[in-house]
């Protein structure tokens, strides 16, 4: 009897001829190349589902960061530059004469003129030459060491319509105050002229009753010729030229 013998059966691993369809198993190196491959494609994925970094808002937050940096560095360097100096505690009106308790000491920066601080007892004792209000720092032309009026002088009242002085009139300006003509009588040029004199104070005065408005203004005139002109202002014949701004001869 003949035994036919049959062929062994296909290993699971052979390899078919290419083309063929039949997924098989492949080797160790190749699965690991595989999975290799696999991550890095699962990472590639990721980062482009990652979202981008606003590189332009971060650099803008750099730059303000530094600006605001900068700011504060320079606020740091004005303040070093502040100095002390005198100011005003409570109002001095102008006239008055200043007191050691109108006076305190702050720090500022850039003020013109202003009075060191070392130097406040110096101010006590003068005279204010113009408003001086609450805080307000003193400057060295705010004051004076001379009485006012001084010696000689007087301080008169008038109040001019506003064709009897010139617009933009303010203290310290020197006029000459001129006696106007009787209503109807020709002007006398030649006889004009009662003082020469320095505004001391002006102001808009409402005129009850009438809704119009006068200049209120105080003069310092020779004190020979005080009474003349405070007579010609209670006739409201007083015109006023300006010579000088700013109390200039």
């Amino acid at each position: 009897m003949t035994v036919q013998q049959q062929p062994p059966p296909p290993s699971p691993f052979a390899q078919g001829p290419p083309g063929d369809g039949v997924r098989r198993p492949t080797s160790r190196q190749q699965r690991r190349e595989e999975k290799a491959r696999a991550r890095r494609a699962e990472k590639a994925a990721a980062a482009e589902r990652r979202p981008r970094r606003p590189y332009g808002q971060m650099l803008l937050a750099v730059l303000l960061i530094a600006g605001c940096a900068l700011g504060a560095a320079v606020a740091y360097s004005n303040a070093g530059d502040t100095t002390s100096v005198v100011a005003v505690t409570d109002g001095v009106a102008r006239g008055e004469t200043i007191a050691r308790e109108d006076l305190t000491t702050t720090r500022v920066a850039g003020v013109d003129g202003a009075i060191p601080a070392e130097d406040l007892g110096d101010l006590v004792g003068r005279t204010a030459t113009v408003d001086l209000l609450p805080g307000q720092v003193v400057v060295e032309a705010a004051s004076t060491a001379d009485p006012i009026p001084a010696e000689g002088e007087a301080l008169v009242g008038v109040s001019l319509e506003p064709s009897h002085l010139p617009s933009g009139l303010t203290s310290g300006d020197s006029v000459r105050v001129l006696a106007a003509p009787e209503e109807g009588a020709n002007p006398d040029t030649e006889g004009a002229q009662l003082t020469n004199a320095q505004v001391y104070a002006i102001n808009d005065t409402q005129v009850a009753g009438t809704g119009s408005s006068v200049q209120s203004v105080t003069l310092i005139v020779p004190d020979g010729d005080a009474d003349a002109v405070a007579l010609f202002a209670s006739a409201d014949r007083i015109v006023l030229v300006e010579t000088s701004a700013g109390g200039g001869g």
